[in-house]
């Protein structure tokens, strides 16, 4: 999946449509902390999509910036001991472009399916289901080199919600997650609000009885 800056831009702007007025609304009463009375909104996404890792930053020394921390200075040579600050002031990183290109399908994505439910940026305390799909033998588990850590896995769709279906990924307060192979690639989100019931001895049953079923009825379609 590609997106241009011109679609992301517009994309961008579909998802953030209503965030605002519903920051307003709740500010007062939920400031991000307050669980749901019962069990609240819902969201519910399969995206047929070949998930990756997210992959580390490069880290490096901009050359042009490490230039200018020399003219800054009025410097032509250094010592090490002068140059390291100024090394130090033009460290930069970079995501990978593989990274940055899913992430930004993802949100693409996501962002047409929030507003096709009809729903704003999610701002209580929620739980998150994610399973991953990816290309191979069914009967085959996927912790080969090459099929990813799967908190990685996470990583990368979790930034993709951030800011598209919920305000701040620290919302986040009860996780399920699994990869598997199968004959299509895809992920299957599941994002809701929940009651504070759900929490301590109640989460497990939370899990199996509400939350792992809606997962599992993903799976399986």
């Amino acid at each position: 999946m590609r997106v241009t800056a011109r679609d992301w831009r517009r994309f961008a702007t579909l998802a953030a449509g209503g965030s605002s007025r519903r920051s307003k609304e709740r500010a007062s009463s939920v400031s991000g902390r307050e669980f749901a009375a019962s069990p609240g909104a819902c969201f519910r996404a399969v995206l047929p999509v070949l998930m990756r890792p997210k992959a580390r930053p490069r880290v490096f020394v901009s050359d042009r910036a490490f230039r200018e921390g020399f003219a800054r200075r009025g410097l032509r040579k250094a010592s090490a001991e002068e140059a390291f600050p100024i090394a130090w002031t033009a460290m930069r990183s970079l995501t990978p472009a593989a990274t940055r290109e899913l992430e930004a399908g993802l949100r693409q994505a996501l962002a047409v399916e929030m507003r096709r439910a009809g729903l704003v940026l999610f701002a209580r305390p929620l739980a998150v289901s994610l399973d991953f799909v990816l290309p191979g033998e069914q009967r085959l588990a996927p912790v080969g080199k090459r099929d990813g850590d799967l908190d990685n896995l996470e990583k990368l769709a979790l930034d993709a919600m951030n800011g598209v279906v919920f305000e701040d990924d620290r919302l986040v307060v009860m996780k399920w997650s699994r990869k598997s192979f199968g004959p299509e690639p895809r992920v299957s989100v599941l994002v809701g609000e929940i009651p504070q019931s759900s929490l301590g001895a109640c989460a497990v049953s939370m899990f199996d009885g509400w939350f792992l079923s809606r997962a599992g009825n993903d799976a399986g379609d």
